[in-house]
C-alpha cells in the first residue's frame, strides 16, 4: 500500500513539472499518503518491532538476585540425645588394653552387653537460629515447546491486522475523492457548455442587431437574446464558485495549497473485474491466520520447559550442615544443574480455548460471506446504473444532431420574420439542455464504472 503511495506521488510529481494536471488514480494515492492516518503504519511497525524483540529475549539467560534473613524457632542441634546417634550393641573392641605395663589381650568376642558407654556432652552450639543469605540464579531455557517462535508469529499477525484496519480505513477516501472529482469534471463540461452557448447567442446577437438595422426585427427582440446571455454568464458565475468550492476540498484532501488551480483529466471507460481484492478481506484472512496461530500456541502450552540452571549464594546456612553445626559462619555455595517442568493446568482450559478459538473462525468466515453478499448487491446495483446510462448514451448524440438541425432552422425562420425571437432562444436552450445531458450521462457512467472498481478493488 505504502509502495504503491509513493509511486503515486512521484508521478504527480513529474506531472506537476508540466502543470497541474491531476488523474482519478493519483488523486486517490495522494488523498491517501496525505491523510494524517497514514502515520500508524509507522507506529504498528515500530511496536511490532519492540514487541518481538522482547519475544526472542526469552532465549536469553534469565538472572535473578535476592537476599533474605530468617529467625526459626527451631534449628538443628545435637544436644543430650547425641549419645542416641550410636547403637552400643555394636561397638566391639579388640586389640591390646595396656593394664599397668604389660598389654593385656582383648578377644575379639567379648561380651559387653552390660558395659555402659557414657559420653561428655558435646561441645557445639548447633545450627544458629538467625540465617540469611545473598546470591543468585541463572536459568537458561533449552526447550520450551515452541512457545517463544508461536508468540512472535502472534505478535507479526496482530501487527499486520493493525495494518489491514488501517487500509480498510484509508479505502473508505477512495470514494469520497472519485465523489469530487467527477463532480468538478461534471462543472467542467457545464462550463464549456455555458461559454459554447454565450458563443451561440453572441452570434445571434450579432445577427439580430443586424436585422435590426435593416429593420426586421425590432430592439426588443436584440433586448430578449441579451437578457439570455446576460443569464448564461450568471450561471456560468455560480458553476465557477461551485467548482472552486470542490476545487479547494479536493486540494486539501490531496495536501496542495487551496488556491491551487487543477486540470483533470476525464478518466477512460474500461470494463471493471468482478474479482474482489477488498483490504476489508485481507484484514479476515489475517484474523483468520491469527487464529490458528493462538491456536499452535495453545498447543505449545502443553509441552514441558527444559532449562539448565546455576545457583550460587553467601551466607549461613550452606549446603555443609555439619560443619555449619559445629561453626556458625557464612561460606560460599553453588550448585548447577537440568530442570524439566510440566505444567498440567493449561490442560484445564485448553479445551474451551480451542473451542473459542473455533467459534472465532466461523464468525470470520460469517463476516466473510456477508461483505461479499453486500459487495454482489452493490455491484449489482451498479452495473444496472452502467448499463442505464450506456441506453441513454446510444441515443444523446441523436438527439443534440436533430436539436442542431431546429436550432438552424429556427434562425433561418427568424431571419426570414417567421418565428420571433423567444423561439429561437427556446431552441437554443434545448440544444444546450441536449449537450449538457450528454455529458452528465457520459460522466456519470464513467463515475459509476470507477465506483464498481472501488467496490472491487481492481
Amino acid at each position: 500500500m505504502r509502495l504503491k503511495i509513493l509511486i503515486a506521488l512521484l508521478g504527480f510529481i513529474g506531472a506537476n513539472a508540466l502543470g497541474e494536471t491531476l488523474t482519478l488514480d493519483q488523486a486517490q494515492q495522494l488523498a491517501q499518503s496525505n491523510y494524517p492516518l497514514i502515520k500508524r503504519y509507522d507506529l504498528i511497525s515500530q511496536s511490532t518491532r519492540y514487541t518481538i524483540s522482547n519475544v526472542a529475549r526469552g532465549w536469553l539467560p534469565q538472572l535473578g538476585i535476592g537476599a533474605q534473613v530468617t529467625l526459626q524457632n527451631q534449628a538443628t542441634h545435637l544436644g543430650e540425645d547425641y549419645d542416641q546417634i550410636i547403637d552400643q550393641d555394636q561397638i566391639k573392641i579388640s586389640g591390646d588394653v595396656n593394664a599397668a605395663d604389660d598389654p593385656v589381650p582383648v578377644p575379639s568376642d567379648i561380651d559387653l552387653s552390660g558395659v555402659k558407654v557414657e559420653f561428655p556432652p558435646p561441645n557445639v552450639k548447633g545450627m544458629g537460629k538467625l540465617q540469611y543469605r545473598v546470591g543468585a540464579e541463572v536459568n537458561q531455557t533449552i526447550w520450551e515447546g515452541g512457545t517463544i517462535s508461536g508468540q512472535k508469529k502472534v505478535a507479526q499477525l496482530e501487527s499486520e491486522i493493525q495494518q489491514s484496519k488501517t487500509d480498510v480505513d484509508l479505502y473508505g477516501l477512495r470514494e469520497r475523492v472519485c465523489d469530487l472529482y467527477f463532480g468538478i469534471l461534471l462543472l467542467d463540461e457545464q462550463l464549456r457548455l455555458c461559454d459554447e452557448m454565450i458563443a451561440l447567442l453572441e452570434d445571434n446577437e450579432r445577427k439580430l442587431e443586424s436585422l435590426q438595422r435593416g429593420g426586421v426585427v425590432t430592439g426588443g427582440d436584440v433586448a430578449a437574446i441579451k437578457a439570455e446571455k446576460m443569464k448564461t454568464r450568471q450561471q456560468r458565475t455560480q458553476l465557477t464558485n461551485s467548482r472552486r468550492s470542490f476545487e479547494r476540498v479536493l486540494n486539501v484532501f490531496i495536501g496542495k495549497d487551496e488556491a491551487t488551480q487543477l486540470t483533470l483529466v476525464k478518466p477512460a471507460d474500461q470494463i471493471v473485474s468482478t474479482t474482489s481484492q477488498r483490504p476489508e478481506l485481507l484484514l479476515l484472512d489475517k484474523q483468520w491466520q491469527l487464529t490458528q496461530a493462538q491456536e499452535r500456541l495453545l498447543r505449545s502450552s502443553l509441552m514441558p520447559r527444559i532449562s539448565a540452571f546455576a545457583q550460587g549464594f553467601y551466607g549461613y546456612p550452606g549446603f555443609d550442615m555439619m560443619h555449619d553445626v559445629m561453626h556458625r559462619a557464612a561460606s560460599f555455595n553453588g550448585l548447577v544443574g537440568l530442570k524439566v517442568q510440566w505444567s498440567i493446568n493449561p490442560l484445564y482450559t485448553y479445551k474451551n480455548d480451542k473451542a473459542r478459538l473455533a467459534l472465532q473462525r466461523s464468525d470470520i468466515e460469517t463476516q466473510r460471506e456477508t461483505f461479499l453478499f453486500n459487495s454482489r448487491l452493490k455491484s449489482a446495483q451498479e452495473s444496472e446504473m452502467v448499463s442505464g446510462y450506456r441506453k441513454l448514451m446510444a441515443d444523446d448524440d441523436e438527439i443534440i444532431e436533430l436539436r442542431v438541425t431546429v436550432r438552424k432552422a429556427a434562425e433561418s425562420k427568424l431571419n426570414h420574420g417567421i418565428i420571433d425571437v423567444n423561439n429561437l432562444l427556446q431552441e437554443i436552450v434545448k440544444e444546450n439542455q441536449a449537450r449538457i445531458a450528454k455529458s452528465q450521462h457520459e460522466l456519470e457512467m464513467l463515475q459509476h464504472t470507477y465506483k464498481m472498481k472501488i467496490i472491487h478493488n481492481t
